[in-house]
């Protein structure tokens, strides 16, 4: 006969039934309502971002074309006096502004001047070597059949170029021969004589008859008045045997040439010409959230341009944050071709600088900024000859060789004063 079970089993048994019940639905509704607005949160906060992300790079590419515009109502601005303009910027992420520059503009003008000098003093051991400081009559030579290393130092050339100038050129001339088929070998020391040159340069078989040899050692270091001057410059020749005795070897004469360009005058002077208004330049920063990379949108750094190339330098540079960049900081230089004047052909040069000038600066949000032509100046400068014009800007340097047909150039210097304000 089946056994029942004991009641108090029972009961335990519903009671663990009852203790197995499901969470209430308001906790329930609790949970999945602060998980939602945990996403909604999360989903706003990277919308929001994106959306930012989107405005500051419209705005900056809007900064891009309101720079190149910028650019063009300056340049239209520049060719009438008091003539004006504005463009629009908006600053909500990024921000228009002034840079200004401690470096200064020259323009210099460089006539060309060629010195040719003669040596005073010697050291070595060839005969006679005196007989090479003048051209023709005796010369210097070494003696037949003697093998030992002949080298002869020539110095005391006495240059005296000034110390601005820059040397474009340095020859130096032998005027040699010899009685068998030897060769003769130059070196050069900027020192002195305590060290020579790296580079040298060895004739090819010497004739009988005296023959001159121009040699070009303008590339065998970098030249300045200071390594030629003050007996700084020594030419050294050695005799260079071929075959197996050794021949008289003759050098008649070795002078130094030097091609230099001796400073003849400073068109402009940016420090001498405004001392209160430093060089400047226009700059549009990105906002923080605003990414690229460097480029340029219009002209180049060079500092000399002609009628095809833009007087500007737009860019974007992202050295100190991104930013957009616009400077004048280059030369506009033009052969105007020739004409009569004062009864005699004479060649005319135009030379334009456009310098920015600081107005008045600020506000917020959407701004205009002004551009106004306020000066514009023209001095004209008569040079004779060939010349080269130089521009400066801190270290950098160019120059433009210029060799007119007429005896006289007028060059024609143009500047231009814009102001950039926003009140």
């Amino acid at each position: 006969m089946p056994t029942k079970k004991p009641l108090r089993k029972r009961s335990t048994h519903k009671r663990t039934i009852k203790d197995s019940r499901g969470i209430s639905p308001a906790i329930s509704t609790i949970i999945i309502s602060g998980t939602l607005l945990i996403i909604l949160v999360i989903a706003s906060f990277v919308s929001t971002n994106v959306l930012e992300l989107q405005i500051a790079s419209t705005e900056f590419e809007q900064g891009k074309t309101n720079m190149m515009l910028l650019d063009e109502v300056t340049q239209d601005v520049a060719l009438r006096r008091g003539a004006g303009g504005y463009v629009q910027f908006n600053q909500r992420s990024g921000g228009i502004g002034i840079t200004e520059h401690t470096e200064t503009i020259s323009i210099e003008i460089l006539g060309q001047a060629v010195a040719t000098n003669s040596s005073t003093a010697t050291t070595g051991n060839w005969t006679k070597p005196t007989e090479a400081y003048n051209d023709g009559g005796q010369y210097a030579y070494t003696k037949k059949g003697d093998m030992q290393p002949c080298l002869q130092s020539y110095h005391g050339y006495g240059f005296n170029i000034p110390a601005a100038a820059n040397c474009s050129k340095v020859r130096i001339r032998l005027d040699a021969s010899t009685r068998g088929d030897e060769k003769i070998k130059l070196y050069v020391s900027t020192d002195r004589g305590s060290t020579w040159l790296t580079d040298t340069w060895e004739s090819p078989a010497l004739n009988s008859s005296e023959t001159m040899y121009w040699v070009d050692v303008t590339a065998w270091t970098g030249w300045t008045p200071t390594k030629i001057n003050n007996d700084n410059i020594w030419a050294r020749v050695e005799r260079v045997v071929v075959g197996a005795d050794a021949s008289e070897t003759r050098l008649d004469w070795i002078p130094i040439e030097v091609t230099y360009l001796p400073p003849v005058g400073t068109i402009y002077d940016s420090a001498l010409a405004h001392p209160d208004q430093p060089l400047i330049s226009m700059v549009y920063r990105g906002g923080s959230r605003v990414s690229g990379s460097d480029l340029t949108l219009r002209g180049n750094n060079s500092l000399i341009v002609n009628m095809t190339n833009a007087l500007s330098f737009l860019r974007v540079e992202t050295g100190q944050g991104i930013q957009i960049k616009l400077d004048y900081y280059r030369v506009r230089i033009v052969e105007m071709g020739e004409s009569l004047g004062g009864g005699e052909l004479q060649n005319y040069i135009g030379i334009t600088f456009l310098r920015l000038v600081r107005g008045n600066m600020g506000g917020s949000g959407t701004v205009n900024v002004k551009v106004q032509n306020t000066e514009i100046n023209t001095t004209a400068y008569v040079y004779s000859g060939d010349f080269t014009i130089q521009v400066k800007l801190g270290n950098d340097t160019k120059k433009l060789p210029l060799y007119p047909e007429a005896n006289k150039t007028v060059v024609m210097f143009t500047e231009i004063l814009v102001q950039f304000s926003t009140a």
